[in-house]
């Protein structure tokens, strides 16, 4: 039981599409996400669905609710079968760098995971690479800690990859494969969302509004230098 508490945890926050949303927005643009994702590890199944929203692309919250279903009993116990159960996640990511600035990022998570026996928390660094214009790989060492039951092993390593595609205007499909391991516990993910970003393109740039700005000015004083020059004989 300890095991299969420990890979509902893992595989919650890691099949998510709109955690950590901010790594595919611009710099100062603002995000709201819906998405879908199956995991599976040894014999547990995950089907959740979640929202995300991320402010400025520097801080991201989301919630995800899901079904799980696993073996119980077997050999040796006399009776077997699946069962299943709700989860519950919120989750929350804070970003450390500028998104214009390099092609790798840094960003900092935690998450609260909550199911029909127990509840765990999970805090973790992500670092992200952007490998192409559409596709991102990303690496993240972390820790969780049971609330309820105690255990030896507490640190996890993640890892995937992440492309995804202009849908229309301001609008990014994202497709995660992503894994996670402990010492114990091999989990693998897909999920699938929508971004929908907005507010970066309101945002005028300074520089661009001064050198339109010098532009119209130098176009004036033109076509006031070719009015004086245009008169007749009789008229000078």
């Amino acid at each position: 039981m300890k095991k299969l508490l420990i890979t509902l945890s893992i595989l919650f926050l890691f099949t998510t599409t709109s955690f950590a949303q901010g790594e595919y927005l611009k710099d100062n643009e603002h995000g709201f996400s819906i998405g879908t994702s199956v995991g599976v590890s040894d014999n547990v199944r995950i089907l959740t669905g979640q929202i995300g929203l991320s402010v400025s692309r520097l801080f991201d919250i989301g919630i995800e609710g899901g079904q799980a279903s696993y073996e119980y009993g077997g050999y040796g116990y006399g009776f077997s079968g699946r069962r299943s159960m709700g989860l519950f996640g919120i989750y929350s990511t804070i970003h450390l760098s500028n998104a214009k600035e390099s092609k790798s990022q840094l960003s900092l998570s935690g998450a609260f995971t909550k199911d029909k026996y127990t509840s765990a928390i999970l805090l973790n660094p992500t670092f992200t690479f952007d490998i192409s214009t559409s596709s991102k790989l990303f690496i993240s060492p972390g820790y969780y800690n049971d609330l309820d039951i105690s255990t030896e092993d507490n640190m996890f390593i993640s890892y995937g990859f992440s492309p995804y595609f202009e849908w229309n205007k301001g609008t990014l499909f994202i497709i995660k494969l992503s894994g996670a391991h402990t010492s114990e516990i091999n989990t693998f993910s897909i999920g699938f969302g929508f971004l929908f970003g907005f507010g970066e393109e309101d945002k005028v740039d300074i520089n661009e509004k001064t050198d339109e700005t010098k532009d119209k000015k130098k176009k004036k004083k033109k076509k006031r230098k070719k009015k004086k020059g245009s008169g007749s004989y009789y008229d000078r």
